[in-house]
Parts: C-alpha cells; sequence; structure tokens
C-alpha cells in the first residue's frame, strides 16, 4: 500500500517521491525511538518539497487535505526542561519565515542549545476534521560545520509535548542546501490522537534544539536556522 502511495505521488514531482522513499526505509526524520535516521536531503533547490496546497485535494482524489506550510508569529529561545546550560538562540524571530535571515546559536565543545520554540501558527481546519498527520520544515547550516540535530518536536496547550520527537543524523550542511522535512506526510501525528481543536490553538507549535557533533573538535561553532514551517493534513 505504500509503495502505491509513491507512485501515486509522483505528479507532485520527484522531490516528493524521494522523501516518501526515504520514508519508507528510515523515516524522512526519524522518530527518536528508530534504530537510524534519514540522509540530509541533498539538492540545490528544495529538497522533498511539498506542494503548497492548504485545502485542495490531492491527485489521487482522496478526501486528505493540506493546510500549510505556514509559519508562525511567535518565536523564542527558552531552557528546555530540566536542562541546565543550554546556549540560547540570538534572534529567534528570524527563524519564522523563509527569508534568508537566521535565528544562531554558538556551541562550544559538548555543548547543546536552548530550545527554540515557534508557536500561533494560525491554522484554520474544519472543527470536524480528522488530523491524519502534520509535517515540519525546516531550513538550517552550520557554516563551520560539526551541529547536527538535537530533537525536533510538536508542542500542544499546556506545554504538553509530541510522544515522538524526530531527528536527522547526518551534519547540518554549511550553507542551505534544501527544506528538511520531518514527518510521513499525512500519515504521521508524531505518536499522537491529534484533533482539529489542538492545531488550531495559539499555543500550538514546534519545539527544536541542536547540538553540538561528538568529533568536531574545540573550536566554537554557529548553528543557524533559517526557517521552522509547519503543514497539517486532515479529513473531513
Amino acid at each position: 500500500m505504500r509503495l502505491s502511495i509513491v507512485l501515486k505521488r509522483a505528479a507532485l514531482g520527484a522531490a516528493v517521491v524521494t522523501c516518501a522513499a526515504c520514508a519508507l526505509l528510515a523515516g524522512c526524520g526519524s522518530d527518536e525511538t528508530s534504530p537510524g535516521a534519514s540522509d540530509d536531503a541533498a539538492a540545490n533547490g528544495d529538497a522533498g518539497a511539498l506542494p503548497e496546497n492548504d485545502g485542495g485535494k490531492f491527485s489521487d482524489g482522496g478526501c486528505i487535505k493540506q493546510a500549510g506550510p505556514k509559519q508562525g508569529t511567535v518565536a523564542v529561545s527558552r531552557s528546555r526542561p530540566n536542562v541546565t546550560g543550554g546556549k540560547p538562540w540570538a534572534t529567534p524571530e528570524n527563524a519564522r519565515a523563509v527569508d534568508e535571515m537566521f535565528a544562531s546559536a554558538t556551541l562550544g565543545e559538548g555543548e547543546e542549545t536552548e530550545e527554540i520554540r515557534i508557536t500561533d501558527f494560525g491554522f484554520r481546519v474544519p472543527t470536524s476534521a480528522r488530523i491524519t498527520g502534520i509535517v515540519v520544515q525546516l531550513k538550517r547550516q552550520a557554516p563551520q560545520a560539526g551541529v547536527v540535530d538535537g530533537l525536533i518536536g510538536l508542542v500542544y496547550a499546556g506545554e504538553r509535548p509530541s510522544s515522538r520527537p524526530k531527528f536527522m543524523s547526518t551534519p547540518w550542511p554549511d550553507t542551505i542546501v534544501g527544506t528538511h522535512h520531518y514527518g510521513y506526510f499525512e500519515e504521521d501525528t508524531w505518536g499522537d490522537d491529534v484533533t482539529a481543536n489542538d492545531v488550531m490553538q495559539p499555543d500550538f507549535g514546534v519545539t527544536f534544539f541542536a547540538k553540538r557533533q561528538g568529533d568536531a573538535g574545540a573550536d566554537e561553532r554557529t548553528a543557524n536556522v533559517e526557517s521552522i514551517l509547519v503543514n497539517v493534513f486532515y479529513c473531513e
């Protein structure tokens, strides 16, 4: 069945098929508990780009609709729960939009960042809709190399985190080479039963942190996040 989904998505472009095929093997942005993580996208353009649909049906005629990609309106750097010593992100608001401006953090040997949290995405879906999947789009770079994902997760009202945060294991590229997608299109709700009301709350959002690569040496390295966008898939 998954193979047929990949073939049906061919009309959306080869980049989407590539990401879907990646998900069949190792996950397009692996869960925290999975045995491996997917490779970074490696393209000059938007790798694995999702169509900007915002309510239209996919080409297979199914009921799945897409809202997004959308940007949040609130972005902050904050301490992670039960973690001390995280390095703060400068200008976290720069991670809200695709505009070639960066939220940045400088990491010494063995250090991790605070979480950058982006919320208030302004989703509007029918209250009776069944949420079938959530995909986060992330653009990031490390000019001096030596930076990897910590975890990326969803957050809901009341500080409730998603059950299955994700990561990619490969080091960040030294320039923006594409958009990295976390979540398997319309089939992945990150381990939770998500409702329409959940995604429409102003506190719904994304939380993310980065860390130094273990063998990156003693010199400081910079982590840059250009944008974090969210797509919601649903069925009426």
